[in-house]
């Protein structure tokens, strides 16, 4: 938003605005506000209080913080439009990704103010979890689907539903993508883990690392990403002496920002060392 500069001159600051311009993001939620300042050529009251630059701004900042949807609520009250109106509008505006490879979030509150929420999320739950309006993305070697319902509310009991479809990309190897292959012991889960049990790999440049492991109630990926380098090593997550699994596959992928393509990938064979196999 363009910052708004005090007049010179010995008169009050007085404008008039009108809005050209609003920017929200995907709950409604107004996040950017463009006006345009029009002059007042009428006299300049000798009463009242000075509105200068900086409180014009702090207004339309606070404009911005509060609820946005006040102005839908009193055109409501004003008979201007009616509940239904906002309720249709809001489930036209109401939109998710139809194709998915990083995580996304359920929108609570459509553009004119209605409440949304979200009774029904199924569909292959190897490919998704969800955490409250979050929706985690766990990619598959196939592409997996998502069925979403949306409950839009308005006051006086009405509601309506929109019902969607999301794809969740499978993961594909870029042409060019690099192969690391490492075989690593798992730490134990009680063992102080020191800086000599990380192994380190370049990142690609824009890329997101991203974690495939099989066998989370078993093991767990630690890593941290320092100049451009990934340092990760594996610890179980409890005693795996009673367990017969004696390697835990995993693959670290970094996933290309644009596309979600895999430019690089690590697969590592994680041994368990304190396996009671009897094959052993």
């Amino acid at each position: 938003m363009t910052e708004f500069v005090n007049r010179r001159g010995i008169n009050l600051n007085k404008k008039i605005l009108e809005v050209e311009e609003v920017t929200r993001d995907d709950s409604g939620e107004i996040i950017n506000l463009l006006v345009k300042e029009i002059r007042n050529d009428l006299p300049v009251a000798e009463e009242g209080t000075p509105l200068n630059a900086e409180s014009m701004n702090s207004i339309i900042g606070n404009m911005i913080s509060e609820n946005t949807y006040q102005i839908f609520d009193s055109l409501m009250a004003m008979q201007v439009i009616s509940s239904a109106q906002i309720l249709a509008r809001d489930k036209y505006l109401l939109t998710l990704p139809n194709e998915v490879f990083r995580d996304f979030v359920l929108p609570t509150h459509g553009f004119c103010g209605s409440a949304i929420d979200w009774p029904s999320v199924t569909g292959d739950t190897n490919a998704f979890t969800r955490d409250g309006n979050v929706i985690h993305i766990h990619r598959l070697q196939a592409d997996a689907y998502i069925y979403l319902l949306a409950n839009i509310h308005k006051i006086y009991d009405e509601t309506d539903q929109k019902s969607f479809t999301v794809t969740v990309k499978r993961y594909i190897d870029d042409a060019t993508c690099v192969v690391v292959n490492e075989t690593v012991d798992v730490i134990s889960y009680n063992d102080t883990i020191s800086e000599s049990d990380y192994l380190c790999e370049e990142i690609v440049d824009n890329t997101d690392v991203v974690i495939y492991n099989s066998y989370p109630s078993h093991v767990n990926v630690l890593y941290r990403i320092e100049d451009n380098y990934l340092y990760y090593c594996v610890q179980g997550t409890h005693d795996l002496s009673q367990t017969s699994i004696t390697m835990f596959p995993i693959t670290i992928r970094m996933e290309s920002r644009e596309n979600g393509n895999t430019m690089k990938k690590i697969q590592i064979n994680a041994y368990n060392i304190e396996s009671t196999d009897p094959d052993d």
